[in-house]
């Protein structure tokens, strides 16, 4: 994970990387490379990174499978609730 800078261009906090925040920042940086040894940096730093138990829960996001494959729950969450729910955790 990358240095952040807020608002006024100031040093900002380090992201704790338990984090929904932390999670969404390296799934991003994920997204914005098509080169795989890249994302596999990305998501290896970030997993380092983690407890044993945030590292399973984790990993299960990452997959995009939350429930065990002989599990029939969904999640029923879109993109427009993921959306709203982030903006609202965002101060923008």
């Amino acid at each position: 994970m990358e240095s952040r800078t807020d608002r006024d261009g100031e040093s900002a906090a380090p992201i704790d990387p338990l984090s929904i925040e932390a999670w969404a920042e390296v799934a991003e940086a994920i997204g914005a490379t098509t080169k795989r040894l890249e994302k596999l940096m990305h998501l290896q730093t970030y997993l380092a990174a983690l407890d044993e138990a945030s590292l399973a829960i984790a990993a299960r996001f990452f997959s995009g499978i939350v429930f065990p494959r002989h599990d029939a729950r969904t999640t029923q969450v879109g993109g427009t609730t993921s959306t709203s729910a982030a903006w609202a955790k965002s101060d923008l």
